[in-house]
């Protein structure tokens, strides 16, 4: 992340780092006291602490996240680790916050521009890996936009897929967006991006 920050920093490219809260920070609720870590001093805090005293920038968009779990659905698939699509806009809206301070011209999301549904489906990863995926059902709960981005599919640059990558349809994925092409944006990100 140092190196990152660096390379960035020399050739005028803004660098930024999100820490996107993993389900049992949000819903601690629903662990088990016997697995609950004594420990304040997670791997999280140790990251957290390190990018502060180093100076690397980062947005933790953990409170967000948090204080939106009183709204009515849940923010994060029941039998899998991941967000849904309801969890993955209050992340969102608050990096975009973040990216706003040094270009304002990106525009606000906001909640109402957007249908919110559910579907019911199987098991996430959670239950896969119990190979319990038929036996449990889940809801997910997708954001709809009521009217359609203006971003549409680019371009693909034509990164080698490593060998073995699960996801070769996923690895690179390139958006334009002719409202706002003066900006360019390139995300490295993990299931959760």
């Amino acid at each position: 992340m140092e190196y990152r920050r660096n390379y960035c920093a020399q050739r005028g490219i803004k660098y930024y780092f999100a820490i996107l809260p993993h389900k049992t920070t949000i819903y601690p609720e629903y662990i088990p006291l016997r697995f609950k870590i004594g420990n304040e001093y997670t791997p999280r805090t140790q990251l957290t602490k390190y990018l502060f005293e180093n100076n690397v920038p980062f947005i933790d968009v953990t409170q967000d996240v948090l204080s939106q779990k009183q709204i009515g659905y849940l923010l994060y698939k029941k039998t899998d680790n991941h967000w849904n699509e309801l969890g993955a806009f209050f992340g969102t809206k608050r990096v975009m916050k973040e990216l706003k301070k040094d270009f304002p011209q990106i525009p606000y999301i906001y909640l109402e521009d957007y249908n919110i549904t559910t579907k019911e489906l199987k098991g996430g990863n959670i239950a896969q890996m119990l190979n319990m995926k038929e036996e449990y059902e889940d809801i997910n709960v997708i954001l709809e936009r009521k009217t359609p981005s203006s971003a549409k599919k680019g371009n693909k640059t034509g990164y080698e897929v490593p060998n073995r990558f699960p996801y070769g349809w996923d690895y690179e994925v390139v958006r334009v967006n002719p409202k706002v092409n003066s900006l360019k944006l390139l995300i490295i990100r993990e299931s959760f991006g």
